[in-house]
């Protein structure tokens, strides 16, 4: 599946697991790969939502992140972030919270390797809706 400059692979595997991978013009993200086999998915529990100062007004404006503050969002300025991170890269970490929340909409746990580079809330719920044509009635 592929939306602008994301993708979703669904590849037959044993077991669950995901590989997510972002990238992004700042300083302090860049390119960032999160691995996370089963045992391990308690460790994007705590990621927050991450964002720009400078696109602050403009959401404000579409009536969206009026609930943001620096408790439940990582802000980003140009070069460095007015607050810190939770978690060794927060904000792939978040993009894998993400992708978790958007497909258990499906309404199963699926098996497999879920690669997501660039995922977006689109993109997982189209996944999901391609899922959930395959559960059983």
């Amino acid at each position: 599946m592929l939306e602008d400059q994301g993708q979703i692979v669904a590849e037959p595997a044993p077991g669950f697991r995901l590989s997510v991978t972002i990238t992004f013009k700042h300083p302090l993200i860049g390119y960032r790969r999160f691995e996370s086999p089963p045992g391990r998915l308690a460790e994007v529990a705590e990621a927050r939502t991450f964002g720009f100062l400078r696109d602050l007004e403009a959401l404000r404006a579409q009536g969206l992140a009026h609930g943001a503050s620096l408790e439940n969002t990582l802000v980003y300025t140009e070069t460095s972030s007015l607050n810190a991170p939770r978690l060794p890269d927060e904000p792939v970490r978040h993009k894998a919270l993400d992708f978790l929340g958007d497909v258990y909409l499906a309404g199963a746990p699926f098996l497999g390797h879920f690669t997501v580079h660039r995922g977006s809330h689109r993109l997982h719920v189209e996944l999901a809706r391609a899922l959930e044509g395959l559960l059983p009635a």
